[in-house]
């Protein structure tokens, strides 16, 4: 900004910003990196498939992919033990939700959801999902246990740091088992563009509707081309 003036040493002072936010740590040679690297590209971010904790999503993907692989219905299984990270289960504290705002922190919510419907998707956080027997039923199948040696792995703490180890047991007394060590949508297993698309006007649509979606949703995929940003989020002129 310019006028504007700070003390010397704002930074690596003892009193100064990297005490504050990086423990006390200041590398100088990181900033030769600014306007160079970009976290938002490089290692990229994490987009949530589903619209609850992040942390449950490594069960109910490995659940979803079981269940197609094997072709499963609902009805065949009668129990999923999940084992998941430290994290995942501080994350995760609700094993019987009773609003949509505790289901966004249910493991058994979030693969029970995707047992019964094959997804989950913001219409499935309401109290008629919550108060569906069959939901209610299948959540009682559903545990999930913390591995307290979990991170003693130096590899598997790094690379799947909310990852889920799920045993789908059947009725036929086969059990079925899936390491998932990164959900859909996270920077190791992103997602397509077209589920990228279909989830920009899923959210968009439930603000300023479907039409208006598609058209921002155009306009946003051509910022590149744009002379300036004025009016872009209100979609422009097609």
């Amino acid at each position: 900004m310019r006028g504007g003036a700070v003390p010397h040493g704002v930074v690596e002072d003892p009193r100064g910003f990297a005490r504050l936010v990086a423990q006390g740590r200041f590398d100088a040679t990181a900033l030769d990196a600014l306007g160079r690297r970009w976290h938002l590209l490089d290692p990229g971010i994490d987009t949530k498939a589903y619209p609850v904790c992040l942390s449950s999503h490594a069960a109910a993907d490995a659940v979803r992919d079981l269940m197609v692989e094997h072709r499963l219905d609902p009805s065949d299984i009668v129990a999923v033990r999940c084992v998941v990270p430290p994290v995942v289960a501080a994350n995760l504290t609700y094993d019987r939700p009773a609003t949509p705002g505790e289901a966004r922190f249910s493991l058994p919510f979030a693969v029970a959801c995707v047992m019964l419907h094959g997804d989950l998707t913001l219409d499935h956080l309401s109290g008629p999902t919550l108060a569906d027997p069959r939901l209610r039923a299948a959540m009682e199948r559903v545990s999930m246990r913390s591995d307290p040696g979990w991170n003693a792995d130096p590899d598997r703490a790094r690379l799947a740091p909310e990852g889920a180890d799920v045993m789908v047991e059947t009725r036929t007394g086969k059990s079925v088992r899936r390491f998932c060590a990164s959900a859909r949508g996270t920077v190791a297993r992103p997602l397509s563009m077209e589920d990228h698309t279909a989830k920009f006007l899923a959210c968009a649509g439930r603000a300023i509707g479907p039409a208006a979606a598609q058209q921002l949703h155009r306009h946003l995929s051509a910022i590149d081309t744009l002379p300036g940003l004025d009016g872009v989020l209100d979609g422009g002129t097609d």
